[in-house]
């Protein structure tokens, strides 16, 4: 099926543009693909305008996606190509966009390609330095990293049963948002397994770092002890797809007017410095998250949402500590700074 360009979209939405761009599909569903192997979507498209056509820029939606784009202009109904590539280092569900920005006029082309990562089904030959009982386990901590919402991550923890009983894995008091599946479920003796733990974003309340205690257990009912447990962590990310095909300049646009600062207490006990937030967009700005990462600092926002062309300043107040290096979360609706670090020096 073609998809033509010729009237000019609303925004937020996913309406077709006046770009006099002729796309085969705008959206690829790649299926399964493999756990770190490159996957490659590529896009049929073809300059139905009468002019020449420039690709001013392809922006991806994050930095495990690479887009290439023709660099010199496109004749009049002359074909051309988008690629995709994703490195799909997370397992799970996946969906990952581009803009592609021109010299026609109208809103960018938006670009979508979709798949499941699946774990690599060879036997796991690595080690298992982790004990949990006559379980052993590669992994003592279960990570997700950065998940925006709608992905669907996984994380693979290989297992092996040391004893000679058979084992039933589980990990227990997992949160809502978390789910685990052994494979297989029941684990004889000297054999190796799998648990399969997924995050369910939409079970998420807010932006921001997520964090729980699980138990790794080889049986139901078994006690719980801070032996066996190990840390849930995630950092979530808004869903922007929801600003799939508004022009950079109509989107909410972060600037800091500093992002690494040095707070000298020279004696004193409290110190303040102010960062100036300012939203250079044409939408409203939401800080969806702000987390002190380290203790010995305290910030203060007046407000999580600042309008096109107006500034905010964050005061951050650093107090005597121990620890010298201090970090700031920030999470906004900002697709191309989605995740922000504050880096903070206290000398005391």
């Amino acid at each position: 099926m073609k998809f033509i360009f010729t009237a000019a979209a609303l925004l937020f939405s996913l309406s077709i543009s006046a770009q006099h761009i002729e796309a085969d599909e705008l959206s690829i569903d790649v299926g399964s693909v493999g756990y770190e192997t490159p996957t490659m979507a590529t896009f049929e498209l073809t300059n139905s305008g009468t002019k020449p056509l420039k690709i001013e820029r392809v922006t991806t939606d994050c930095g495990c996606v690479v887009a290439d784009y023709p660099k010199a202009e496109i004749a009049a109904g002359e074909k051309f190509r988008i690629t995709m590539t994703y490195e799909a280092r997370q397992l799970g569900h996946f969906v990952k966009t581009c803009y592609v920005e021109s010299n026609a006029e109208g809103e960018p082309l938006f670009l979508e390609m979709i798949g499941v990562v699946r774990a690599n089904m060879q036997e796991y030959t690595g080690n298992y330095p982790y004990h949990f009982g006559n379980l052993l386990a590669d992994k003592n901590a279960i990570d997700f990293g950065d998940v925006n919402r709608g992905d669907v991550p996984e994380v693979i923890i290989n297992v092996m049963n040391h004893g000679t009983a058979p084992i039933t894995p589980m990990l227990m008091h997992l949160p809502r948002y978390a789910t685990a599946v052994p494979v297989p479920e029941v684990i004889e003796g000297g054999r190796a397994g799998r648990i399969v733990v997924s995050l369910n974003t939409s079970e998420v309340a807010s932006d921001g770092t997520v964090e729980s205690k699980v138990y790794m257990a080889s049986a139901l009912g078994q006690r719980t002890a801070d032996e066996i447990s190990m840390p849930l962590t995630a950092v979530i990310l808004p869903d922007f797809r929801k600003m799939a095909g508004v022009k950079t300049e109509f989107l909410p646009q972060l600037q800091l007017s500093e992002e690494n600062i040095m707070i000298s207490l020279n004696g004193k006990k409290r110190r303040s410095h102010d960062i100036v937030i300012t939203n250079s967009g044409r939408n409203e700005l939401k800080i969806t998250a702000l987390e002190l990462l380290t203790p010995g600092l305290d910030v203060k926002l007046p407000s999580t949402s600042i309008a096109p062309g107006t500034s905010q300043k964050l005061k951050i107040t650093a107090t005597k500590t121990e620890v010298s290096d201090h970090k700031i979360l920030m999470v906004t609706n900002d697709p191309h700074r989605g995740k922000v670090i504050i880096q903070v020096i206290i000398k005391n």
